[in-house]
């Protein structure tokens, strides 16, 4: 938090640095920088309406200094920016509206016929999984090993295993895991390549291949002990940062990380703590009448678990929970 405050403080008497060289009233591109900046450190603080206050200012700068009619890549990328700030709010019909208006912007610069990873990304962000694989291939090359194609190939593989396409969805989770693998090592324990190993593992559950499902369930398994060692580690360090009784939504979402962990290895009671953990940090930071998907999705976890532990009675109160805020 201390980081976070000095880059605030610094960023802060920029702005207010170049509003004395310009004049208040002035409109220029660094002032609108100075107000990206800010709005940067609030969103990385979890202070999403501080962060979308100083990013529309950013914008209305910068359409100020190019012009409402201007095709700039800047203005794309401030509305990206603004999107993911919806997202994180659960904003989701805004952030979409956002993301697209970026998209829209990046082609008008690029050119509807350029491949760009801006492009790429807010195909993405708009859930045109197809389009912005191909555009990263493009961009990176097919033989490429990238975080975002990983991230693509994992995203469509998802849509044909909704869809019961379980050949389809093979296909592409294991382009996925391969491609995590070239980028973070073969060797490597991470979360990511955890997923991957339980996702392929599901799919063959799906297709009745259970001796397979177990051997990428076990990998699953292994990498998901070495991700609990990870996950812990970094919440304490969240802890011993913001204090144990702080409100941030990331010492939220490691105890997510932590609970799914146990749940996944079977341990029910620690991951049940670890999920109620998490719903009460959820609580803090958004409130306790949010609509907010991370608070849905909590519920929904932890009636997950009192289901897996018998508990229906209980599975379904949370379940119901969470479907009312879904």
């Amino acid at each position: 938090m201390g980081e976070y405050s000095k880059a605030l403080e610094y960023h802060t008497k920029s702005l207010e640095m170049y509003l004395a060289v310009y004049d208040n009233e002035a409109q220029h591109a660094d002032i609108a920088t100075s107000y990206k900046h800010i709005g940067v450190v609030y969103h990385k603080m979890d202070e999403y309406s501080k962060a979308l206050e100083y990013q529309k200012k950013s914008l209305n700068m910068k359409l100020a200094v190019y012009g409402t009619e201007a095709r700039h890549a800047s203005i794309a990328a401030s509305y990206n920016t603004i999107g993911l700030v919806y997202d994180n709010m659960g904003e989701y019909g805004k952030a979409l509206e956002y993301h697209t208006k970026s998209l829209e912007m990046y082609l008008a610069v690029y050119g509807t016929e350029a491949t760009h990873a801006d492009i790429a990304a807010s195909y993405n962000n708009i859930e045109y999984y197809t389009k912005s694989l191909e555009m990263y291939l493009a961009v990176y090359g097919t033989e490429a090993t990238h975080a975002s194609i990983a991230t693509t190939y994992n995203n469509i593989g998802s849509v044909y295993g909704n869809m019961g396409e379980n050949s389809k969805a093979l296909e592409y989770y294991t382009k996925s895991l391969e491609t995590k693998l070239a980028v973070y090592g073969t060797e490597a324990t991470h979360a990511d390549i955890a997923t991957s190993y339980d996702n392929i593992g599901s799919v063959y559950c799906n297709m009745d291949e259970y001796s397979k499902a177990l051997a990428y369930h076990t990998k699953s398994l292994e990498m998901s002990l070495a991700a609990l060692e990870f996950h812990t580690k970094s919440l304490d360090s969240l802890l011993a940062i913001y204090g144990t009784e702080a409100t941030q939504a990331n010492i939220a979402a490691s105890y997510n990380h932590i609970g799914l962990v146990y749940k996944n290895m079977g341990e029910y009671s620690k991951a049940l703590e670890s999920y109620t953990k998490s719903l009460d940090k959820y609580l803090a930071v958004y409130g306790t009448e949010a609509t907010h998907a991370s608070i849905a999705l909590s519920y929904i976890d932890i009636g997950s678990v009192y289901y897996k532990m018998g508990e229906y009675g209980k599975s379904l109160e949370y379940l119901l929970k969470g479907a009312s805020i879904s």
